[in-house]
């Protein structure tokens, strides 16, 4: 899942300073640019999950019927990644290197979120900050889908309200800037 989601950001934050050729020549709605990579990243999930569930079933883990809400918390992965991007690939038309230095702030990410470890680690008193990373509510709900572990609803409301927050700012952020992009690239 976080490599879904990062793979969505990181291409879609360089897209628009990949493809100058286009956005200077003709005249297209921007926003292709960076949700076409949307596409890209979900066939590779889709076959990265494929050889995930061969794997499930040799090692006889046995799935639920929590696993038909998995498409539930890849869209909102991706709802999160696309956000983001939108965001990044605005940023980066004006100031290049954000488009370079990208890898990394996603990077410090993983790490910010629970991918390699369970939430239960973090001291209760932090629990309202990690709750503001939006893909908490995503990798969480990945994991009760595979695994069956607890999800604590009221939290993950309010983090699908955080990522429709991005995407919307994102998009809003994209359109405010995007009759400039052929002047400033």
């Amino acid at each position: 899942m976080w490599t879904y989601f990062s793979e969505i950001v990181n291409s879609a934050g360089g897209s628009l300073l990949n493809n100058t050729n286009l956005i200077t020549k003709i005249y297209f709605p921007r926003l292709i640019i960076p949700l076409s990579v949307v596409l890209r990243a979900l066939l590779d999930f889709a076959v990265a999950f494929g050889v995930f569930m061969i794997m499930m079933l040799f090692y006889r883990v046995k799935p639920t019927l929590l696993l038909l809400t998995l498409p539930f918390f890849i869209v909102l992965a991706t709802i999160i990644a696309v956000g983001i991007g939108l965001w990044a690939a605005t940023i980066s038309v004006k100031y290049r290197d954000v488009a370079k230095i990208l890898p990394y702030f996603i990077q410090v990410g993983f790490f910010l979120t629970p991918v390699a470890y369970l939430m239960e680690i973090i001291p209760q008193k932090y629990l309202w900050i990690y709750y503001l990373n939006p893909m908490v509510g995503a990798i969480e709900g990945f994991r009760w889908a595979l695994l069956g572990t607890p999800v604590l609803w009221a939290k993950l409301i309010i983090q699908i309200f955080i990522s429709f927050a991005v995407l919307i700012s994102g998009l809003f952020y994209f359109r405010r800037f995007e009759r400039k992009f052929a002047d400033v690239i």
